[in-house]
C-alpha cells in the first residue's frame, strides 16, 4: 500500500463528501437528521459544494484541504483533512505525528 498526501483539488469535493458521510454512517444522529436518501444526498451535495469553496478560495479564506490516495488502487482518495487557520501565511508548514498499521511516523508538509 502506497499512501500519499497531496493538496486537495475542486474536482475531487465529490469524493471527499462521500468520504465524509461514510464515517458518520454508523451515527444514529445523522440518520434522525437525515432519514431519507434524499435528505443524504442534498447533505453530500452541501458537503461538497462547501468543500470545494474551501478548495477553491483557499488561503483567501484561511482553509487548507488535503487527501490522501492510496497509489495501489488506481490514485483512490481514501481520506481528507480539512484545516481552518486563524491567519494564513504563504509559508505555511506542518509536521504530523502519525501511526499507520502499529508503525510510528511523520508526515511534513509544506504549502
Amino acid at each position: 500500500m502506497a499512501l500519499s498526501l497531496y493538496r486537495a483539488t475542486a474536482d475531487e469535493a465529490d469524493r471527499i463528501a462521500e468520504i465524509h458521510l461514510a464515517a458518520f454512517d454508523s451515527n444514529p444522529l445523522l440518520h434522525m437528521q437525515f432519514p431519507t436518501s434524499s435528505s443524504l444526498d442534498a447533505l453530500k451535495d452541501v458537503l461538497a459544494r462547501d468543500m470545494r469553496h474551501s478548495i477553491e478560495a483557499g488561503e483567501e479564506c484561511g482553509k487548507v484541504v488535503l487527501v490522501v490516495k492510496d497509489g495501489s488502487a488506481n490514485d483512490m482518495i481514501i481520506s481528507f483533512a480539512k484545516w481552518e487557520f486563524p491567519t494564513v501565511n504563504k509559508d505555511v508548514s506542518v509536521t504530523v505525528n502519525v501511526m499507520f498499521m502499529g508503525k510510528p511516523g511523520k508526515i511534513h508538509v509544506a504549502f
